[in-house]
């Protein structure tokens, strides 16, 4: 235990004496020269071999060669099959991807006496359909010269000028990638324009000479009734110097969403009703491709099959949800 000793302050007074402690510290055990011992370094084994593509099988004993032919052997058969499912697929877009194109490219604001051409596709709960409908369609008009498609989503416009923002940069990086849309912002004539100033866009269309730019809003019904009747307003007041056509996907039915929309902003737009055919066919089709082909090579087991009537049958499957899971299992 530490020792405390009082000693009394010789110069102090009398009257006045004040205690002072002095403080020995205890011996230590360990000698001052000692230094604590260096912890060891341990290296880290490198686990990145044990990663493959399939999980070996025997308890995790399966060698890694056979690991890599059961999947090089996966590979192939599945890249056979996965041709013909997107043949299907495209069979089954081709009647509405037509009529599409062929809306798109054969109407303009003249046509309806100024209004903007609008394409009103109806996709129930299959929104997937959509998305493929608009890819396709993207590169018929990029591969023709003609223009292009903006894909918004509702997410993309909090505000308007955020979503003439996104519009713009989406249809410039479209063909010319992110450079060119850099340097058509920084690089043009005169004082420079915001992200959102549809005069980039104007000077784009002026460049390229596009003569069809669609504007696609896949989920039109979650946009903000208000902001949409302001994009709908400023885009046709540009229609002069920019070939707007929208596209416009609805999930339940043309009068549920125009009656969202004042009388005034549904007075702007006009054009043709689309809607896509159930994709229970297609699904169809698409099991019956896998399963009765003379040359396959590659089947669904009983317990697959099991598994993909049971799921079907309890909720809606897209295509592409039975593709995912074939491809999984």
């Amino acid at each position: 235990m530490d020792s405390f000793e009082p000693e009394l302050d010789s110069a102090a007074d009398s009257s006045n004496n004040q205690g002072v402690y002095i403080y020995h510290p205890p011996k230590s055990s360990k000698p001052s020269s000692d230094r604590p011992s260096k912890r060891r370094k341990v290296e880290k084994k490198d686990d990145r071999n044990n990663h493959f593509p399939f999980v070996p099988l025997l308890n995790g004993d399966e060698d890694t060669t056979s690991v890599d032919v059961r999947y090089r052997a996966y590979e192939h058969l599945w890249s056979t099959q996965e041709g013909k499912i997107q043949k299907i697929l495209d069979d089954a877009d081709s009647e509405i991807l037509d009529n599409v194109s062929s809306f798109v490219r054969t109407t303009s604001p003249e046509t309806y006496n100024g209004c903007i051409p609008a394409a009103l596709v109806t996709v129930g709960s299959n929104v997937s359909s959509l998305s493929r409908l608009l890819r396709r369609l993207n590169d018929r008009l990029i591969s023709s010269e003609e223009g292009g498609v903006i894909v918004l989503e509702s997410g993309d416009a909090p505000n308007l000028k955020t979503a003439l923002k996104n519009i713009i940069r989406a249809a410039i990086t479209n063909t010319e990638g992110n450079d060119g849309y850099q340097s058509l912002l920084n690089d043009r004539d005169g004082p420079r324009l915001l992200g959102y100033d549809l005069d980039l866009l104007s000077d784009y269309v002026k460049k390229r000479g596009v003569t069809k730019m669609v504007v696609a809003l896949r989920d039109s019904e979650a946009f903000d009734p208000g902001l949409l009747t302001d994009l709908l307003s400023l885009l046709s007041s540009w229609l002069d110097r920019i070939p707007f056509t929208l596209l416009l996907g609805i999930s339940t039915s043309v009068e549920l969403f125009e009656g969202r929309l004042p009388r005034s902003s549904v007075a702007l737009i006009r054009g043709k009703y689309f809607e896509f055919h159930e994709s229970s066919n297609c699904v169809d089709r698409m099991y019956e491709t896998l399963q009765a082909e003379g040359d396959g090579v590659f089947w669904l087991g009983r317990n697959l099959t099991g598994l993909l009537f049971e799921r079907s049958s309890d909720f809606f499957q897209s295509p592409e949800g039975f593709i995912r899971i074939v491809k999984a299992c």
